[in-house]
């Protein structure tokens, strides 16, 4: 398995080790053994742009609304080389995605939100705008995520008079409406060496009704998709993440590649909803031309009061996703 940096699994000996102090109580140790406080090995090494909710917001639609929210961007030109998110209410926030929207399409997403009364303007699967336009992921935040700074020398980059349009999915089906401003956090270099995209891997026929079922009581459901580099060019894969919702059990992404080497650039094997985050390597994978990337979801939908679920936008229905960080190869 490709070795990951921050690599949060325990042995077999540190999982009984712990299940052996549970199982004692919990008792509490030697203050004379008591080792240093422990330094956090995620997280950006510094902030330089905050940008924050102009104002908060309150869901309209439940139990789930999608909302977008349009940040102006202070950065002038510089890239964002980290990223975080702060959700003003851990509550009802489902997840956080940051676009950035070109200083060209901005007049497009502005009209959006002036059509509509009160903070921002749902959004749906995306942030809006004209069909094959320029916003692209910039970061994100899902339950477990913690922020990190990109791999060293790559980034994304933003322009002067560019937008930050930051969509965010509330979930208010167990607290009800409550409000939120959340911020997001970056880190800014003038330049690096490469530059960035932060990509979606999934089959977009699941996307059409019927196209990723998960049948009530299959406590096994199984999806996959297979991408196969069919260009000229070898990228460099950096990182990845993985979403599922409730139901998930275990997801994985696998590189098959060309030459006849099979790597697993990921595999979460136990999967919990509230556990997701990036996960780096610690040295690029480079997915050539030929290669294949197969990303497999399961689900357990064999529980109490089960129904057929597909793919939705909604926390009971069901998505399977990676997010991998690229940049071309040398």
């Amino acid at each position: 398995m490709q070795r990951l940096l921050s690599d949060r699994s325990l042995s077999a000996e540190q999982i009984a080790t712990i299940v052996l102090w549970a199982d004692e109580g919990a008792p509490e140790g030697e203050a004379a053994d008591e080792g240093a406080a422990l330094t956090p090995i995620e997280g950006m090494s510094r902030v330089d742009l905050t940008l924050t909710m102009s104002e908060p917001y309150t869901p309209l639609l439940e139990p789930d609304d999608y909302r977008c929210f349009l940040l102006e961007w202070t950065g002038g030109d510089a890239v964002v080389t980290g990223f975080s998110a702060t959700p003003g209410n851990r509550s009802i926030v489902h997840h956080v995605i940051a676009y950035r929207v070109p200083a060209d399409e901005v007049a497009g997403y502005e009209a959006m939100d002036a059509a509509e009364d009160g903070a921002g303007y749902t959004c749906f699967g995306g942030p809006g705008g004209s069909e094959g336009g320029g916003a692209a992921w910039l970061g994100g935040w899902v339950p477990g995520s913690t922020g990190a700074d990109f791999p060293a020398g790559t980034g994304i980059a933003m322009e002067e008079g560019a937008l930050i349009a930051m969509q965010i999915h509330y979930n208010t089906g167990t607290v009800g409406p409550q409000a939120d401003q959340t911020a997001i956090q970056m880190k800014l270099d003038d330049n690096v060496d490469k530059q960035a995209a932060i990509v979606k891997v999934f089959d977009p026929r699941w996307l059409v009704p019927g196209g990723m079922t998960i049948a009530a009581g299959d406590a096994d459901a199984s999806h996959a998709f297979t991408y196969t580099n069919s260009s000229a060019q070898t990228f460099s894969l950096w990182s990845s993440g993985l979403h599922m919702h409730q139901l998930g059990s275990s997801a994985s992404l696998t590189l098959d590649q060309a030459a006849g080497q099979d790597d697993c650039l990921v595999e979460i094997s136990n999967w919990r909803f509230g556990w997701q985050g990036t996960y780096f390597f610690q040295e690029p994978v480079e997915f050539a031309p030929g290669d294949s990337a197969t990303l497999t979801c399961n689900w357990d939908n064999s529980g109490a009061g089960a129904v057929d679920t597909e793919w939705g936008e909604g926390s009971t229905d069901e998505m399977c996703l990676a997010m991998v960080y690229t940049t071309m190869a040398d």
